[in-house]
């Protein structure tokens, strides 16, 4: 179904409440700061995201670890066009995101954080979207668990930032650790998966 382009990405979404002092236009800068610090730490924490796919559309596709992703490519901040309609904008956006494809997924981890929101509004809809091989539906929860924890770890506050910011180019880089050892192996060394006889002939 993936390479045949049938069953490209996956989505869960979350509506987030900001403390007011973070909605208006003046404080647009830091909101967006604390959540770029908050996905930065997610992504640290879960090893799946330190991955890309070498050889997607081949025989033997392989996960490679990567180094420093530049969190811009992974983080689109985009404006409500009409607050009534907020609900049909998250609905249109996330069947936007289900259809698109992944750019560089040799280079870069198979996924993107869309944020819709309205300045001074209450709420922001946080769309977390993933190339399903990279891993399951649970762990999109998971995300969106851990994602919540870190807006409201205080300590994070008075802390460096999870990333780096590059002066010359502006990148939002993540320094990731060497995570090979926390990735499970590929689930045929696991388990055999026997390809008996009736089984082909009644899947066919």
């Amino acid at each position: 179904m993936h390479t045949l382009v049938q069953y490209r990405g996956t989505v869960v979404a979350a509506t987030y409440c900001p403390p007011a002092s973070l909605t208006g236009p003046v404080s647009i800068r830091t909101l967006k700061a604390r959540f770029t610090d908050a996905i930065a730490r997610v992504v640290l924490a879960q090893a799946h995201l330190h991955v890309s796919i070498a050889g997607e559309n081949t025989a033997k596709p392989t996960f490679v670890c990567l180094e420093a992703p530049d969190l811009r490519n992974h983080i689109h901040w985009k404006t409500f066009h009409d607050v009534v309609s907020r609900e049909k904008q998250c609905l249109e956006e996330s069947q936007l995101q289900l259809d698109s494809r992944y750019d560089n997924l040799g280079t870069q981890p198979g996924c993107r954080v869309v944020i819709l929101y309205d300045v001074g509004a209450e709420s922001i809809e946080v769309l977390y979207v993933w190339n399903h091989p990279h891993h399951d539906g649970m762990i999109g929860k998971i995300f969106h668990h851990q994602l919540f924890q870190h807006l409201n770890n205080k300590k994070n506050i008075s802390q460096p930032p999870a990333y780096q910011v590059q002066d010359d180019s502006g990148c939002l880089i993540v320094k990731l650790p060497d995570s090979a050892e926390n990735l499970l192996p590929p689930s045929e060394i696991l388990i055999a998966f026997a390809m008996t006889t009736a089984f082909l002939f009644k899947k066919s």
